[in-house]
């Protein structure tokens, strides 16, 4: 990783980046997973006004966790993270025995992710529609598969900087990793909610379109209106 020419003392930088000092680094990566993963949390809110279900109570409790953690992020680089410390022998060691329980982790995670994608893919494969929509639904949910590299990018980096006396600035670059997979995670719940995969879900005898959650909506408040109507009426 290149680094910038050294800033000199007088300058006045919310962050610097040293050989000894990663900070600026992981401020980066954090800040805009936060905005990025925010962002598209208030897309999915406006793509789906007025059809929400459990799905969007989960992702919306997924984003409260996700704060955080960034909170958490935070915190500790105000206490230090990603600066040149030199860790005792019984800190490395700890580091190291997590290091087992991280495989463990991203061996779930990434057969998870796969399952998102194939689970998806085999069922739309029964359904008798178009070829062409049947992509657009393989395709929507094959945005999580990335997500199980960056978990496989993370386990590594956590790997090597378990194997460092300077956890410091080694530590920085599976916080970094984890922060994309955060942002990465909590976007692409988002994706299959978008208006061209509902349409490609359209199998004409159960159709799965945002007009026909919307119509469905409006015709269950219509009816609930009218009946409400003829129970005072009726009064």
């Amino acid at each position: 990783m290149a680094l910038p020419n050294h800033p000199s003392p007088s300058d006045n930088r919310f962050a610097l980046v040293t050989p000894d000092d990663y900070q600026g680094y992981v401020y980066i990566v954090t800040i805009t997973s936060l905005v990025w993963s925010s962002i598209v949390f208030i897309v999915r809110l406006f793509i789906k006004w007025g059809c929400y279900s459990g799905d969007d109570v989960l992702a919306g409790l997924a984003q409260v966790v996700g704060f955080g953690q960034w909170l958490a992020v935070f915190i500790a680089l105000g206490n230090g993270l990603g600066k040149n410390i030199s860790s005792p022998d019984e800190i490395e060691q700890f580091t190291i025995a997590k290091v087992l329980r991280w495989k463990v982790i991203t061996a779930f995670d990434v057969l998870i992710e796969s399952a998102l994608v194939i689970l998806p893919a085999y069922l739309v494969s029964r359904v008798r529609i178009q070829l062409g929509k049947k992509l657009v639904v393989v395709v929507a949910f094959a945005f999580r598969l990335p997500a199980a590299g960056f978990f496989i990018a993370h386990l590594t980096a956590y790997s090597d900087s378990a194997h460092h006396r300077n956890t410091g600035t080694k530590f920085s670059t599976p916080i970094i990793w984890q922060q994309v997979v955060i942002a990465y995670s909590l976007a692409a719940v988002t994706i299959p909610t978008l208006k061209p995969f509902l349409q490609g879900f359209n199998t004409g005898g159960m159709g799965y379109t945002s007009e026909a959650i919307i119509g469905s909506s409006a015709a269950a408040n219509s009816m609930g209106s009218g009946q409400r109507s003829g129970w005072g009426a009726n009064s």
